[in-house]
């Protein structure tokens, strides 16, 4: 009889345990259950705000444009754009009329381009 006591013991401990490891695991599972839900509502909320955030964007470009002042600063800078004439280039101040240089145009430098040009020069004295 002594020998069962502890078996007895054994076992309902044993049963007691799986209990609540089964009650943790389903505990858990409706844990999880709700923040997959409470998630969801979040997430729901934000694609809702986004929804309304864009509809106001696009109620709000809707506006008359003759209604809304116009960035005037941004306009004035634009207003004369005059090109000289061709006639005139040589009344006008160089500092003002830049012109363009294409390849044909630019003049070559020979001695610089060909060092073959240049004899050979002694070495000067302070290099000795």
């Amino acid at each position: 009889m002594s020998s069962r006591v502890p078996i007895f013991v054994l076992v309902i401990l044993l049963i007691i345990l799986l209990s609540e490891i089964r009650s943790e695991q389903q505990g858990a599972e409706t844990h999880l259950e709700d923040a997959s839900q409470e998630l969801q509502s979040i997430l729901e909320s934000i694609s809702q705000h986004e929804r309304q955030r864009v509809q106001e964007i696009n109620d709000n470009s809707k506006l008359d444009n003759r209604k809304q002042r116009p960035n005037s600063k941004r306009l004035r800078w634009n207003r004369k754009t005059t090109i000289p004439n061709r006639k005139d280039l040589g009344k006008l101040e160089h500092r003002a009329f830049v012109t363009s240089s294409s390849l044909s145009q630019q003049q070559t430098n020979s001695d610089y381009i060909n060092v073959n040009n240049y004899l050979p020069t002694p070495a000067p004295w302070w290099f000795n």
